[in-house]
This record gives structure tokens, sequence and C-alpha cells, in this order.
């Protein structure tokens, strides 16, 4: 959710989700307010087969939602970063 803006409350018209990343963890609420609202998407996407691209935080949620298991990498996080 970016900035505040609301989830969307269903998925009726969503062709597919992109999912970004962020500083957040994806199995605790601390400083995630909205955790709880996204996990619940990203189940009924996934329910509907609606597709979903996960980047970063988003894939490690997509991982949760589905069922499985997202663990902490051992190596350097590699990624673009843009300047302001």
């Amino acid at each position: 959710v970016w900035a505040g803006d609301p989830l969307p409350e269903s998925l009726a018209g969503v062709e597919a989700l992109v999912v970004m990343g962020g500083p957040m963890a994806a199995y605790s609420d601390d400083g995630f307010p909205t955790r709880g609202a996204e996990l619940t998407l990203l189940r009924e996407a996934l329910a509907a087969e609606v597709p979903v691209l996960g980047v970063g935080l988003g894939a490690r949620l997509l991982a949760v939602a589905a069922g499985g298991v997202a663990r902490t990498g051992s190596g350097s996080q590699v990624g673009a970063t843009a300047a302001p």
C-alpha cells in the first residue's frame, strides 16, 4: 500500500496484482498495519487465479499467502536503486 492508499476491497475488475517491497517483515505486524489485509488479498487472488508478481517483500508475502515459508537469506541482497 503506497502512502496510505487503501487496498482494493475486492478483486472485481482486477486483472493482475504487483506487490512491491519494503523494509517490513513478512511474519510481523510491527510497523506494517496492512500486513493481514494484504495477505488476505493475496490469498483471494491465488484462489481466483489472478496473476500476481511479488518483488522483494511482495515475493515473501506471496510465499506466506500461498502457505509457503519465507526465510532470510545468508547472502547479500542485490537490486536496483533509484536516486531521488
